[in-house]
């Protein structure tokens, strides 16, 4: 008890005379006199400018932040797509190696297989020039999964578009 009657005595002394209601930012709020509605009493060109001054900090806050998530946005795409450069790296080269064992044996047997309708080194020469065809369009596949294309990250750049349209719009 005694405890709320001292924060009310000093609680008394902030509000204005006659129990006048106080705005957050502690200007005292009049009822208009036409239609009741609360109203705060303007105090002037300093409160303007401090008004203007606070949406252009608050104006550069929120571009700050937009900018810093847009940077954040475009490191979390970098780093998938550096994680599935990094999987499909691995996985070839574990495929090409169990690939080259198995198809030294094959073009071996297959060797061996025309060696025994052609001359053998026909034979090797045919299955040689089939190897580095299959080779060669299995290497072009691969190189074009790795295109620079594949480190772009598109949903910041649509993210950023979107941003900036919105931004021109707000201007106008």
């Amino acid at each position: 008890m005694a405890n709320e009657r001292s924060t009310n005595s000093s609680n008394q002394g902030n509000t204005p005379q006659h129990g006048a209601a106080v705005s957050t930012d502690g200007h005292p709020i009049t009822t208009g006199p036409t239609d009741g509605h609360p109203r705060a009493e303007p105090t002037g060109a300093r409160h303007d400018t401090e008004s203007i001054s606070g949406l252009v900090r608050g104006l550069v806050a929120d571009v700050s932040t937009l900018f810093s998530k847009e940077i954040s946005l475009a490191k979390a795409e970098m780093r998938e797509a550096a994680a599935g450069i990094k999987t499909g790296i691995t996985s070839m080269v574990a495929g090409a190696g169990l690939a080259f064992a198995g198809v030294l044996v094959v073009l071996l047997s297959a060797v061996y297989g025309l060696g025994q309708v052609l001359e053998l080194w026909a034979a090797a020469l045919i299955v040689g020039i089939g190897a580095l065809l299959i080779g060669y369009v299995m290497l072009k596949a691969a190189q074009r999964k790795m295109e620079p294309s594949a480190f772009k990250p598109e949903r910041t750049f649509d993210s950023v578009h979107k941003d900036t349209e919105a931004t021109k719009g707000a201007v106008k």
